[in-house]
């Protein structure tokens, strides 16, 4: 009787062991980058392929998923993401990305830009546009 080879079971960093990931030999776009941004960059090389940092999106209109996140796991993530999506609280998510920043965390900031001409928000993002308007 021949025996059943099992397969073992992987997680995704045995995975990722399992591929040829090329040396990334990369540099910034930005010639005179601040030293915390070159210190970011070197931590992101170093885990490039060692491990995987988790992120979720924080918006003023839902739940506080990042402190459901850390009520749930006692963990937080690395990630925080925030929105542009009103002009009149891009001040308060500007300081909420310094304090993540502050914090030891990596912030994230999108921008859902209105359509110029008819208005800021999700919506009026996906509406067409002039695109010389744009730039008067």
């Amino acid at each position: 009787m021949q025996a059943i080879q099992q397969q073992p079971v992987r997680n995704y960093d045995s995975l990722v062991a399992l591929l040829k990931i090329p040396k990334v030999n990369r540099k910034l776009c930005t010639p005179n980058s601040s030293n915390e941004a070159k210190a970011l960059y070197r931590y992101l090389l170093d885990i490039n392929g060692k491990k995987i940092l988790s992120g979720q999106m924080w918006v003023p209109w839902s739940m506080d998923e990042v402190s459901y996140i850390e009520k749930k796991t006692g963990k937080l993530p690395a990630i925080k993401g925030v929105d542009f999506i009103h002009q009149g609280s891009n001040e308060a998510e500007v300081k909420r990305v310094i304090d993540w920043w502050n914090s030891g965390g990596i912030p994230t900031i999108m921008w859902h830009w209105g359509a110029p001409g008819i208005g800021e928000g999700y919506e009026n993002s996906k509406k067409e546009i002039d695109i010389d308007k744009m730039f008067y």
